[in-house]
């Protein structure tokens, strides 16, 4: 048992949600750190059990499509995990008088995979536009008030996600297709968007982030354009057809909390 112990560890990071659930509270974060703008760590815990909920009831959802034996394992026990997660979530945001907030947060996360995510056969790209709005909407929690900074920071999540979200699609390509959704990938096939997303990505990993740093005078933007290694090796990988560049992609806004504590510790 002890020595299949890291690989049930690993298991639950990879498949349960985990690393998405991290990279929402990371955007929430975020711009706490980089504006000093003080907030409970409880509050943290609530947008991490919600995203949870919400990331754990969409693969659970697709278990039918998903040949994955470790994530077939949580369907017996998927209600009562959902219960306890969106349970203490609620609880929390109650707690903090960000109930309506969380709510709509998870309603909207519960209905990404019953409804918004099947526009996409409608609409080209819907569900990329969707999911990235969702992320850089964020971004803005921690303000009491729009301001141009966070405008500036959300523009560039809503863009990175986009970027992410069609790298992940890249291993979703044959399924997509099946369903019906008009993805990139399944719109342009695996190599051409491979041929299109390489400028993309220096664009906006590389080129937008000094940008803001020089309109903003915010060493964060550029520290940020470091990162673009990240985007680039999971670019390569995916042309290797290495499954790791998808949880590179997946964790790719958690490597920005942790870039910037490590700056801060620095």
């Amino acid at each position: 048992m002890l020595s299949r112990l890291p690989k049930i560890i690993s298991q639950e990071i990879l498949f349960g949600g985990h690393l998405q659930a991290l990279g929402s509270v990371a955007l929430v974060w975020l711009p706490a750190l980089v504006f000093q703008i003080k907030f409970s760590a409880w509050i943290l815990l609530a947008f991490y059990l919600a995203f949870y909920s919400i990331y754990f009831f969409d693969r659970l959802l697709g278990l039918k499509k998903d040949t994955n034996k470790y994530l077939a394992l949580h369907k017996k026990r998927a209600p009562f995990i959902l219960f306890i997660s969106l349970g203490l979530a609620l609880l929390l945001f109650f707690r903090f008088k960000l109930l309506i907030f969380g709510c709509l947060v998870i309603i909207l996360g519960f209905l990404y995979p019953l409804f918004f995510k099947n526009l996409t056969k409608k609409i080209p790209l819907f569900k990329n536009i969707f999911v990235a709005l969702f992320f850089a909407s964020l971004v803005f929690f921690p303000f009491s008030h729009f301001t141009i900074l966070a405008g500036f920071l959300g523009l560039l999540v809503f863009l990175k996600a986009i970027l992410m979200q069609i790298i992940l699609d890249l291993k979703d390509e044959k399924e997509d297709k099946r369903n019906g959704l008009l993805t990139l990938p399944v719109i342009l096939g695996k190599e051409k968007t491979l041929t299109l997303l390489k400028p993309i990505i220096f664009l906006v990993s590389f080129f937008l982030p000094l940008l803001l740093s020089i309109i903003t005078n915010q060493k964060f933007f550029f520290y940020l354009s470091s990162l673009v290694f990240i985007d680039l090796m999971s670019w390569f990988l995916v042309k290797k057809n290495n499954y790791q560049a998808y949880f590179l992609q997946a964790s790719q806004f958690l490597f920005w909390l942790i870039l910037l504590l490590i700056v801060k510790i620095i």
